[in-house]
């Protein structure tokens, strides 16, 4: 019966002790996750911000004119040293912001970078666009 008592509280202390450890893992995961994906993001933002105007409203642009979108697999980095490689998804558009009563000639567009990448089975999304005016 003692023995039975000192078995059941052991396997208890051992399952919560489990517990924490998995939650901690979990919210390591999403820290990580979270630094890589913002990482990419600022390369994101930078390109968009030294990509040439004449390359932007050209043919072969890495931003086409929104609804048409160029999307590429990006790698974001990895998790751990024995871990794989974590993969994204990158698309890009632009759209024209210039009014209609546009009485200096300037051309304004709004970049759009969009990531697209899992944590377990969610879907995350994150965004970030840049105005260039010429």
């Amino acid at each position: 019966m003692e023995v039975t008592a000192a078995f059941t509280v052991a396997m208890l202390i051992a399952l919560v002790s489990l517990q924490g450890s998995l939650t901690v893992l979990t919210s390591r995961t999403w820290t990580v996750m979270q630094v890589l994906t913002d990482a990419y993001l600022s390369q994101e933002t930078a390109m968009e911000n030294r990509y040439p105007y004449e390359d932007l409203t050209g043919s072969n642009t890495l931003w086409p004119t929104w609804p048409d979108y160029w999307q590429s697999s990006v790698s974001l980095g990895k998790t751990g040293t024995n871990s794989g490689q974590i993969y994204g998804t990158i698309q890009r558009f632009k759209e024209l912001q210039t009014p209609s009563a546009n009485y200096t000639g300037a051309e304004t567009y709004l970049l759009t970078s969009i990531l697209t990448y899992q944590i377990g089975s969610a879907t995350y999304v994150k965004t970030r666009m840049t105005l260039r005016t010429r």
